[in-house]
């Protein structure tokens, strides 16, 4: 049996029976790309986001890649990001949440 986090995996014996990709990208649906496509700052992008996503929708398409692409490997759509609720926001999401990115 395989464990993460402490929690068995279901249906996975052994490790050899694991796979991982190479790389992950996170991809905004095909369907959904010129509902989301902002030319005009006529209001936050965060209110139309809002406004057009909810509960039930994809948010993501998840691929991974099978190994590096010089040696041959391709992106494999492998899940998707799902809402389980309507977007919500927060004063403190909003107003103080904050990412810093390093190279």
């Amino acid at each position: 049996m395989v464990y993460v986090n402490g929690q068995p995996i279901e249906g996975v014996e052994d490790v050899e029976n694991i796979s991982f990709p190479y790389e992950l990208r996170f991809q905004l649906p095909a369907s959904e790309m010129d509902r989301f496509e902002f030319l005009d700052n006529d209001e936050p992008w965060y209110d139309r986001i809002r406004a057009g996503l909810g509960e039930g929708d994809i948010i993501y398409e998840v691929y991974g890649l099978t190994a590096p692409e010089p040696l041959g490997g391709t992106w494999v759509q492998i899940a998707n990001v799902k809402l389980l609720t309507d977007l919500l926001a927060s004063e403190v999401g909003d107003e103080h949440l904050f990412f810093r990115h390093r190279q």
